[in-house]
């Protein structure tokens, strides 16, 4: 019987702490699997009245850099991937997506090899980019 974790799902209001103090994204790392264009607000994005960018803070690795062939990676390039992307393994991850579908592929990655790492913005860009008080940094890296 499956079981919701309450604890694996981060809300809106602690990623805004979060994002707020700057020094806490050094501990705890947002990764967002969109990608690399969603990310850095070069592409627009596929659900109308969103915000084009990404949150302050926050660091990219798309979630296809993780998969070959419809399967996760090996293990070295898993490691790789993360390592690409500034994702330390022996700190904290939340993983965010688009929607909350695509975020997982990370926390699956990470449980691979070795990392407990189950924590998932369920609300991801869908919340985040349509909040009007959220702040997001866009394609030029400023705020937008």
């Amino acid at each position: 019987t499956a079981r919701p974790d309450n604890c694996a799902i981060v809300k809106l209001e602690e990623i805004r702490e979060l994002v707020s103090r700057k020094e806490a994204l050094t501990e705890t790392r947002i990764v967002d699997v969109r990608p690399a264009l969603r990310f850095s607000g070069q592409q627009p994005e596929p659900r109308p009245g969103l915000k084009s960018g990404h949150m302050p803070g926050s660091i990219n690795l798309p979630f296809s850099e993780l998969l070959a062939d419809g399967t996760l990676q090996n293990i070295d390039a898993i490691l790789q991937a993360l390592k690409r992307a500034g994702v330390h393994p022996g700190k904290p991850v939340i993983s965010s997506c688009g929607s909350g579908v695509t975020a997982p592929i990370l926390n699956l990655a990470l449980a691979v090899i070795g990392i407990d790492a189950m924590r998932v913005y369920d609300g991801s860009w869908a919340e985040w980019g349509a909040a009007p008080d959220c702040p997001v940094i866009g394609g030029d890296g400023k705020p937008v």
